[in-house]
C-alpha cells in the first residue's frame, strides 16, 4: 500500500542477533570451531532503529581477520527476506529492484595481523528500503549473510633418517604421525609417514628409499570449503535466491601442494608416469565436507657424508581454498 499522510504509520525495526559471531565481537559459546576461523563477523546491525515505515535502512557488516595471513576476495551476500518492488518486500534504497550485486558487501582483501598487534574490524554497508505494511501489522524478516573468502593453510614439517645402529640406540620406536606446523585456519593439516618416522637404513639397504607421505586435510571451521575461488565471484548463488550456493564440482575440494626441499624429491603416485620433482600437487575431495587423505611419494637418499642421522626438510605443505560461513539477524517490522 502507499503511505497515507493522514496516519502516523511508523515501522519499528527491532534487531535481534541470532547467529554466532554477531554479538558485538563475542564468540558463540556453542561454536566449538570458532577459534580456528580467522575471519570473524564481529557485528551485523541495522540503522536507524527503530525506523519509519518504508524508511531507508543501512545494514553494516563488520569482519575482522584474526589470522596472520591475508584473506583475499572477501565478499558477503545478503539473503532470505523477499526483495524486489512493491509492498511487503525490501527494495533497493535508490534503484527500486534489488539484484544480487545490490545485496553484496565487498571487502576486497582483509590483511593478516602480526603477532601481538590488535585486530580491527572492517565495516561495509549497504542500504535497503524497509517494506510498507498495513496499519497494525507486524512481520519478522530473517536476514542471512553468507560471507566467503580465499584463504590458505601453510605448513611445514621434517622427517628423520637414521642408520640402524643409531635407531636401536635411540630406543627403536617409530611413529606414523608427522606433525605439520601450520597457521591458524579453518582447514587443518596432519602428516602420516606410512612406513613410520624415522626412516631407517639397515645393512644391505640400497638407496634411495621411497616412503609414502600422506596429508590428512580436515575441515575444522564448520563452514563450507571449495576450490578454485576466483575474483569477487567466489561462489555462484542459485537462481531461486534461497541463500544456498552452487559450487559445481568445487564444493568440498581443496587444492593441495607438497614441496620437498633438500635431498628429497616428491611425486604423486596416482599420476601415472609422473617423475620426482621439487613439488607435487592435487585437488582433494573432503568426504562429507569433513576430511580427506592424499598420499605422495618421497625420494630419500642415503646417509652418505651425513653421519648416522639427518633431518629431511623442510617439507612444505600448502592448501588453498575458498571458505564460506554465515551469520544473520532478525528484523521485525511493526506498523502503528
Amino acid at each position: 500500500m502507499k503511505f497515507n499522510q493522514k496516519h502516523t504509520l511508523m515501522a519499528l525495526v527491532t534487531l535481534t542477533l541470532i547467529a554466532s559471531g554477531c554479538t558485538g565481537g563475542g564468540e558463540d559459546p556453542n561454536d566449538e570451531a570458532a577459534g580456528s576461523n580467522p575471519i570473524q563477523a564481529t557485528s551485523f546491525t541495522a540503522s536507524p532503529n527503530p525506523a519509519p515505515n518504508g524508511n531507508k535502512v543501512t545494514f553494516t557488516l563488520e569482519l575482522a581477520n584474526n589470522g596472520n595471513i591475508d584473506a583475499e576476495n572477501v565478499v558477503g551476500k545478503l539473503w532470505n527476506p523477499p526483495f524486489g518492488e512493491g509492498d511487503r518486500v525490501w527494495s533497493d534504497a535508490d534503484n527500486g529492484g534489488v539484484s544480487v550485486s545490490d545485496r553484496s558487501f565487498s571487502f576486497g582483501t582483509l590483511q593478516g595481523q602480526e603477532e601481538g598487534v590488535e585486530t580491527f574490524a572492517k565495516p561495509k554497508t549497504l542500504r535497503l528500503t524497509a517494506p510498507t505494511l498495513d496499519e497494525g501489522q507486524s512481520f519478522p524478516y530473517n536476514f542471512k549473510v553468507e560471507y566467503a573468502y580465499k584463504y590458505s593453510t601453510n605448513g611445514e614439517t621434517t622427517i628423520t633418517v637414521m642408520e640402524s645402529d643409531q635407531y636401536r640406540e635411540s630406543g627403536g620406536e617409530k611413529s606414523r604421525t608427522v606433525n605439520i606446523d601450520h597457521n591458524s585456519a579453518p582447514i587443518s593439516l596432519e602428516g602420516q609417514l606410512l612406513s613410520g618416522n624415522p626412516i631407517v637404513y639397515y645393512d644391505g639397504d640400497e638407496p634411495p628409499k621411497e616412503p609414502e607421505f600422506c596429508v590428512v586435510v580436515s575441515n575444522d571451521g564448520g563452514g563450507t570449503v571449495f576450490s578454485n575461488p576466483t575474483g569477487n565471484n567466489v561462489w555462484t548463488p542459485n537462481g531461486d535466491d534461497t541463500g544456498e550456493y552452487t559450487y559445481g564440482n568445487n564444493k568440498n575440494m581443496v587444492d593441495l601442494t607438497v614441496e620437498s626441499v633438500g635431498s628429497t624429491g616428491v611425486r604423486d603416485p596416482d599420476d601415472q608416469g609422473s617423475s620426482y620433482s621439487s613439488t607435487a600437487s592435487d585437488t582433494v575431495e573432503l568426504i562429507s565436507g569433513d576430511e580427506a587423505r592424499k598420499c605422495f611419494q618421497l625420494r630419500v637418499g642415503s646417509l652418505a657424508n651425513a653421519g648416522s642421522q639427518m633431518e629431511i626438510g623442510p617439507i612444505n605443505i600448502n592448501a588453498e581454498y575458498g571458505y564460506a560461513e554465515n551469520t544473520g539477524t532478525q528484523v521485525t517490522v511493526n506498523s502503528r
